[in-house]
């Protein structure tokens, strides 16, 4: 059933708190190239590795015994998922059907913490596709794989900056608020969302809107590479507008909101959505809280001059509540916000434009909705309309 979201509730964030907060240092690990072997039903786990796991499908994926080492995240099915572990997974088991070809193992060199699994490798005695019934997941003793030290990537904060309608330049931000361009301006990639997996793991993903042309494609999930700002497309996230990307820096699921479907999770290894809430109207961007446990979302009001407002709404998995209503226009007069990110120290960030051309940044003290607004100008001065803001953040 669609719902139209309530009021907007008011975020300010600040650049300036999110680099004293003291983000640590860590960036991308390289992704494992799984390879994967045929065997018979009842295999076990490979020679050399252990089972730190087993899920039975059940309607859902029901852990056989202590399931804690791995956990399967929401919106898997019968054919396909994503999971996360806490320890190092060599091996994971997929069982469907029956026949030699009813089981596929899949083998990680160098392990892994968090993969992808469907049944796409079964086959049945009938010859066709079964689906899942089991899956065990192994741990070895193999070692993760390195995570490079030059650059400290995360020692920056990120943004994307909109050049008139859809010009997208992505920046990087130092603890003196000095503003570098990273990599090359991207005309027409209208990119309007920003944020960075949970460590260590790392990685920095981008969004597009609707207002593309040129190389530009609509509602595309992008990697940004966080040392040179190359942009690698993902795929189509299946909108054609993402206001806003966050990562649970817990389960580490990317969710997304679209203006014309509602909160949505999103593949971030293939692009693929998921309906989660269905809702219809406009939030600029969404945020994480350090638990993972509340998401925040900032939405403009319709007011203006003195009456312009702006909002923060939490959604704890259920419910929508408004957290702040603020009184905008003193500190940005007709701009709005365009930019969310959670803070360390729980209180969050946001960046906005501004009919001035002056780019700010603000911080809301979500305790009593307090607002102190930061100038950049002097830092940033050709930068004024950020889209979004990227911070590393460990959980």
């Amino acid at each position: 059933m669609s719902k139209q979201y309530p009021s907007p509730t008011v975020l300010r964030q600040s650049i300036k708190s999110l680099m004293v907060t003291g983000l640590s240092a860590t960036v991308l690990a390289s992704f494992s190239l799984p390879t994967f072997a045929k065997g018979n039903p009842n295999v076990d786990c490979p020679e050399g590795t252990t089972q730190a796991a087993k899920y039975e499908w059940n309607g859902s994926y029901q852990a056989e015994g202590d399931g804690s080492a791995v956990t399967i995240l929401s919106g898997a099915t019968a054919t396909s998922g994503s999971w996360t572990a806490t320890q190092n997974i060599s091996a994971v088991v997929i069982k469907g059907g029956s026949g030699p070809g009813a089981t596929d193992t899949i083998t990680y060199d160098p392990v892994v913490t968090s993969g992808d699994f469907s049944n796409e490798g079964l086959v049945n005695g009938g010859e066709n596709t079964p689906d899942i019934s089991n899956i065990k997941f192994c741990a070895g003793s193999g070692t993760l794989p390195p995570v490079p030290p030059a650059g400290n990537a995360c020692d920056f904060v990120y943004a994307v900056h909109d050049g008139g309608l859809n010009n997208s330049q992505i920046v990087k931000i130092d603890a003196s608020l000095n503003f570098t361009p990273l990599g090359p301006e991207y005309p027409g990639y209208d990119l309007e969302a920003l944020d960075i997996a949970p460590l260590p793991g790392g990685g920095l993903y981008a969004a597009s809107g609707r207002n593309v042309n040129g190389n530009g494609k609509q509602g595309h999930l992008y990697t940004v590479d966080m040392i040179t700002g190359d942009l690698t497309e993902v795929g189509d996230i299946g909108h054609k507008e993402i206001d806003g990307i966050s990562f649970n820096p817990v389960d580490g699921t990317l969710w997304g909101w679209t203006p014309k479907a509602g909160l949505i999770t999103i593949d971030p290894n293939t692009a693929a959505s998921t309906v989660v809430l269905a809702a219809t109207g406009e939030f600029e961007d969404l945020t994480w809280d350090t638990a993972g446990e509340i998401l925040y979302a900032a939405q403009n009001d319709s007011g203006s001059g003195p009456d312009k407002t702006a909002g923060i709404v939490a959604y704890d998995g259920t419910n929508l509540t408004s957290v702040c209503d603020i009184e905008i226009s003193t500190f940005v007069g007709d701009g709005e916000i365009e930019a969310l990110e959670m803070l360390p120290d729980g209180n969050l960030a946001f960046g906005y434009n501004n009919t001035g051309n002056q780019p700010w940044a603000a911080v809301v003290n979500l305790v009593d909705c307090d607002v102190t607004p930061i100038d950049i100008a002097y830092h940033a001065p050709l930068y004024n309309d950020i889209e979004g803001i990227a911070a590393c953040i460990t959980p």
